[in-house]
């Protein structure tokens, strides 16, 4: 005979997993390039907030698996692909166009230097409850490396929104359209591996 808090805990697991899943959805691309860095900007949050959650005790040991793949999937392909559209296609058309956005775009490449090692440790503890999910020091390791992680991203992001995602106004309707080509060979080459 199951104990009264079965359901419940089993009610709440399934919840769990909803959130797990939902954070881990995409919506429908955005066209114009400003709505598709702020996009991947958006993923960035939900799939540090995915690592947390899964970092976070309670969920079966499948649904944290299945997050720790999501996660690693997503910081292995996807995040790099980001960087390099910032560095690759924006930085070189920015630069030199106003001094904020040449302190902001300094900054920008610095922090994404500093977040590798926050990024190896998220993806070294992701693997290791992804070994054993049920491990509760292991899942504390994610935990902690998401929230350290997500400190360090938050002021990363909101400097990119507040100054250089503005400054791409001042490029032309030519030169994005030459950005969001990029983006999307880059993106191709990866479906194509």
């Amino acid at each position: 005979m199951k104990s009264p808090g079965t359901n419940t805990r089993r009610k709440a697991n399934e919840r769990a997993l909803e959130i797990m899943i939902s954070l881990g959805r995409r919506a429908p691309a955005p066209t114009d390039l400003v709505g598709h860095l702020l996009a991947c900007h958006g993923r960035i949050r939900e799939f540090v907030a995915l690592a947390a959650k899964a970092g976070a005790t309670g969920g079966r040991d499948v649904e944290v698996v299945e997050a720790c793949l999501a996660v690693e999937r997503y910081f292995e392909r996807a995040l790099p692909l980001h960087v390099e559209d910032e560095e690759q296609s924006l930085l070189p058309r920015l630069q030199g166009r106003a001094a904020e956005v040449d302190e902001a775009l300094r900054t920008m490449t610095e922090q994404h230097r500093v977040h590798g090692p926050l990024l190896d440790e998220l993806l070294v503890a992701s693997r290791s409850v992804r070994a054993s999910p049920g491990d509760p020091p292991r899942r504390e390791r994610l935990r902690v490396a998401a929230v350290q992680l997500a400190a360090e991203f938050e002021p990363h992001l909101a400097l990119e929104e507040r100054i250089i995602f503005p400054a791409i106004g001042l490029l032309g309707a030519e030169a994005e359209a030459q950005i969001r080509g990029e983006q999307r060979a880059r993106r191709e080459v990866l479906l194509n591996r």
